[in-house]
């Protein structure tokens, strides 16, 4: 009976390492460089003492659920190492989870609308995709940086990706023109990836993301769960 049960043991290990690790209420650090760290305060400020850090690119962080505002800052309370702490809600993604049939119809609502805000060149419906503590973030294949909007800052990237001189290097503005070609197409999309063959920065990596396949171009667009909806929080051309 001992070889069946270590059988069963075994192939449960290789399901959880090839298979998405997007559990639902899950969180991960985001947005932090490799080789560096998200602190860990003890209260829910810079000022208080540093408990731990956790690094880059870490996921599965177990949480308490307890929030705070302080200032205008974010804080979510974290369990590390044993320890528990507050970190900055803007380096902490939560995920979805598996992708049911309503959560596509979300995603395919996001997408729409997205398309909708880039034919129309509206702003008012482009704002709405983006979560308020995390903007926006965009990753282009053969970039060296990550191009990172705040919330405040959409409406400046919003004017970089709608203006009429095309003469210029505007980078937001060819990017976001391949993403709509994308969109605008009969595009496949993958909902649960067993896996992301594209490099990806440590920073942006850990986010939940969908694929868009159209003629050879590749689009990733990276989902959050917050509040009990769904926002972009990253895209990343390929």
């Amino acid at each position: 009976m001992k070889k069946p049960v270590i059988l069963i043991i075994f192939l449960v290990n290789i399901l959880l390492y090839i298979c998405p690790e997007y559990k639902k209420d899950s969180f991960a650090i985001v947005l932090v460089p490799d080789r560096e760290f998200l602190n860990i305060y003890s209260e829910p400020n810079t000022n208080s003492s540093i408990i731990d850090k956790i690094p880059a690119g870490f996921k599965n962080i177990l949480v308490t659920w307890k929030t705070s505002n302080e200032n205008n800052n974010y804080w979510l309370e974290i369990k590390f190492n044993k320890k528990t702490g507050w970190g900055d809600r803007r380096f902490i993604t939560r995920y979805i989870g598996p992708i049911n049939k309503n959560q596509e119809k979300e995603i395919e609502d996001l997408l729409i609308n997205l398309t909708k805000s880039l034919q129309q060149k509206d702003f008012d419906i482009f704002k709405e995709l983006f979560y308020f503590i995390r903007g926006i973030n965009i990753y282009y294949q053969g970039s060296k940086d990550i191009i990172k909007y705040d919330y405040k800052e959409l409406k400046s990237l919003w004017e970089s990706i709608t203006s009429e001189d095309k003469t210029g290097d505007n980078n937001n503005l060819k990017i976001f023109s391949g993403i709509q070609q994308i969109l605008e197409s009969d595009f496949d999309i993958e909902y649960n990836l067993n896996n992301i063959k594209h490099s990806m920065p440590v920073e942006i990596k850990n986010f939940q993301f969908v694929k868009l396949n159209y003629n050879n171009r590749t689009v990733y667009i990276g989902l959050e769960f917050w509040i009990n909806r769904l926002y972009i929080s990253c895209i990343c051309l390929y």
